[in-house]
């Protein structure tokens, strides 16, 4: 089918119809189809809202800060935007089409990943990162269906992200309203609408975990656990089954801690120390102690790329990592949590992509 003639595009391109192949997926926000411009013949795909509600001013606004944001980056690791504007009063964002198959296909057929090639993609992501973040632009909602891993003719992978719609500006005050991500791989200070960068490291040692071990590394959590005490919970353990390095066990379960301000402090932070696990002789792990009431883990060193926040503790003193204790914002977000746990239709929701309206 052909989208109607009155698509009128921004950003430089032409007003030529773009040609629907097929449906890609859809997510919390809209619907991707792969297109065909037919005046360059170029492959792209056609992002549209998908859900009635949104076709007023909020969709119009949605879609408009997506692009805007998009549009701040330029990465070979980040989708490239090709245009963004209206149909029949639909707003549509138009990116580059990644061949490939998204990390959440290869981890379902292949993981648990080599320690090496789990390592190779996640520094994909990283680096990408590091790019996002220094547009001013924090991602919210990395999950392995939206990371394309796609291999050149030698066979080496690269990753690009796609969809940026939870996207924000680093350091925006966000409404409850806008409460948006994937329970899996949230960090707790996300149910505040938090959009420090730190977010997405938090994520990333999901993808992490999950690549190295063909699990989730919090296999449980809904939107309820994640708002009633998800700054509580400990990074996961390594089974002693995967062969994972103690060295990158560690930056792993870094990025993964609940108090942000014990996380890498950066994406930067976390890539180099990636790098610096990787370079190390790798040896097989000692068998886990098991879970304790204990991180094990020293704190991030300091990285002036992470600006203060009056939401952190400060850090304890390098020699010596503290019981985990409850921030004192904490009785904060337990009174946010039961607020918001209202507004939830039902008590296990599924884990996917979310937009919590509670203004009403």
């Amino acid at each position: 089918m052909h989208v109607a003639t009155d698509f009128h595009p921004t950003g430089g391109a032409s007003a030529d119809d773009y040609q629907v192949l097929d449906i890609l997926g859809s997510g919390g926000f809209g619907v991707v189809f792969r297109a065909l411009a037919p005046a360059t013949g170029q492959t792209v795909a056609l992002k549209m809202l998908g859900c009635q509600h949104m076709l007023g001013p909020e969709g119009h606004r949605h879609f408009g800060r997506e692009a805007r944001l998009l549009d701040r980056v330029r990465h070979p690791g980040v989708v490239e935007l090709v245009a963004h504007g209206c149909r029949q009063g639909n707003p549509f964002i138009v990116t580059g089409y990644v061949a490939g198959r998204t990390l959440e296909a290869l981890i379902e057929d292949e993981a648990p990943l080599a320690p090496e090639r789990a390592v190779d993609l996640a520094i994909g992501v990283l680096e990408a990162l590091v790019a996002v973040h220094a547009a001013g632009v924090v991602h919210r909602d990395l999950k392995p269906s939206n990371i394309m891993v796609r291999a050149d003719g030698t066979g080496r992978e690269s990753v690009v992200l796609l969809d940026f719609g939870a996207a924000a500006t680093i350091g925006d005050a966000l409404e409850c309203s806008e409460i948006v991500g994937t329970p899996h791989y949230m960090a707790p200070e996300q149910v505040l609408g938090g959009t420090d960068a730190r977010v997405d490291v938090f994520a990333v040692g999901a993808l992490l975990f999950e690549m190295l071990t063909g699990r989730k590394a919090f296999p449980t959590r809904t939107i309820r656990t994640l708002l009633a005490r998800a700054d509580l919970e400990q990074p996961p353990t390594f089974d002693p089954v995967f062969d994972v390095p103690p060295a990158l066990q560690n930056v792993v379960r870094t990025a993964l801690v609940g108090q942000r301000a014990w996380r890498h402090p950066s994406a930067q932070s976390m890539l180099s120390a990636l790098r610096r696990s990787a370079g190390r002789a790798w040896v097989k792990p000692e068998a886990s102690p098991g879970p304790s009431s204990d991180t094990g883990l020293q704190p991030p060193a300091a990285d002036m790329s992470a600006s203060a926040d009056p939401l952190d503790d400060p850090p304890a003193a390098a020699d010596h990592t503290p019981e985990p204790t409850r921030p004192r914002w904490s009785g904060w977000l337990h009174d946010v949590g039961r607020r918001l746990a209202a507004c939830w239709p039902t008590p296990d929701a599924p884990a996917e992509s979310v937009a919590l309206d509670c203004t009403a």
